[in-house]
């Protein structure tokens, strides 16, 4: 099990899972997510230790997310 997880919020799911299987090869904990509202929920559940953010998302933006998570 990994000690740093990574949280990745896009809207291309395409895009999800190629960082995805990248960063779990590499050994992290990788949770994903292609909205700002999901990803506000695992970000309070899980805390990860880095999130990737798409600023482009359909409902709430990426940057109302990150001013939420700050």
């Amino acid at each position: 099990m990994s000690l740093y997880s990574i949280l990745i919020v896009d809207d291309e799911i395409l895009t999800l899972n190629n960082l995805k299987k990248v960063l779990e090869k590499a050994d992290y904990e990788v949770l994903v997510t292609n909205s700002g509202e999901t990803a506000l929920e695992m970000f309070e559940k899980y805390k990860p230790q880095l999130v990737l953010l798409d600023l482009m998302l359909p409902g709430i933006s990426g940057i109302e997310v990150l001013k939420r998570i700050k």
